[in-house]
């Protein structure tokens, strides 16, 4: 769903689209959320970088075995040291451009859980005042016809005694009528706030799960660049060495992280997945709760 469906489903729908506020939050929410889904799309290209870095460095992890058995004269893991120097080249697949990104989808997600839960506060009071007003309203109400029905009474009784019963009934009747229709106009406001209270209690749910999904991201992030970090500072000791034996022991470092490198880009590309699903889901129940 883009944004210029999103508008057209809010803007069908009047109770929404006359809570200025209210509008402006879920149009925010479905515009943040074609965002969130952008970085995550965006995210799969870093993701690509970080496997072209693993596939290098497995090439050198080959090579290095191929090497080390290797009876040669002259300098021995060259294969494996052009492979290490393609790897360092490489370097760290989350640019600034991915860090920019990050903080802004985050920044943006912060800002709608406060503005939701400001806006949730109101619509809380508003549901509790209207709940006190309705009673209120009705009790004074009854007690401003019954005063009325009272003096009616009293005057048309001292004039024409015969015509009080029938007057007594018709005012009685007047006062269940109208008491009724102001009764059903509270209902109706009433549900109009629950209604969008509900619609406030969904988007706050996917905007929490999209901050916790985006917290999840960055450590996965975080702990894949600590990996490259080391595996090229293993990589930078052994383009710097000249014995063969320490070429060796920085490669044999490397192939124990190789593993972790690898498991923490599958992680971070589930992670991806699940939270773009979730956003996804998220929306349509949205829309869903709009449309009715």
């Amino acid at each position: 769903m883009n944004s210029e469906v999103a508008k057209i489903i809010l803007e069908s729908k009047e109770d929404i689209r006359n809570d200025i506020e209210l509008f402006h939050l879920v149009k925010c929410y479905f515009n943040h959320a074609i965002q969130i889904l952008d970085f995550y799309a965006s995210l799969k290209k870093f993701l690509m970088c970080a496997r072209d870095n693993h596939s290098r460095i497995q090439l050198a992890l080959m090579h290095f075995e191929e090497e080390r058995v290797e009876n040669v004269g002259g300098e021995k893991y060259v294969k494996t040291l052009q492979d290490l120097q393609k790897f360092k080249e490489a370097g760290d697949p989350f640019t600034d451009e991915f860090s920019r990104c990050f903080h802004s989808v985050c920044k943006q997600q912060a800002e709608m859980f406060q503005k939701l839960q400001a806006h949730k506060k109101e619509l809380d009071k508003k549901l509790k005042s209207a709940q006190t007003r309705r009673r209120a309203t009705n009790a004074i109400f009854i007690t401003t016809l019954v005063s009325a029905l009272i003096l009616t009474v009293v005057t048309v009784w001292k004039r024409w005694p015969p015509v009080v019963a029938a007057l007594a009934t018709a005012v009685a009747a007047l006062i269940g009528t109208v008491e009724k229709k102001c009764d059903s106009s509270w209902k109706n406001y009433q549900k109009k706030l629950k209604g969008k209270k509900e619609l406030m209690d969904l988007m706050n749910a996917g905007t929490k799960i999209s901050i916790n999904d985006l917290e999840t991201i960055r450590l996965l992030v975080n702990k894949l660049e600590t990996e490259i970090e080391s595996i090229l500072r293993n990589a930078n000791f052994a383009l710097g060495e000249e014995e063969e034996e320490a070429v060796k022991l920085e490669m044999l470092e490397i192939k124990k992280r190789v593993e972790v490198f690898m498991k923490t880009i599958e992680d971070l590309s589930r992670q991806a997945g699940k939270s773009s699903r979730e956003i996804r889901m998220a929306r349509a129940v949205i829309s869903k709760r709009i449309i009715g």
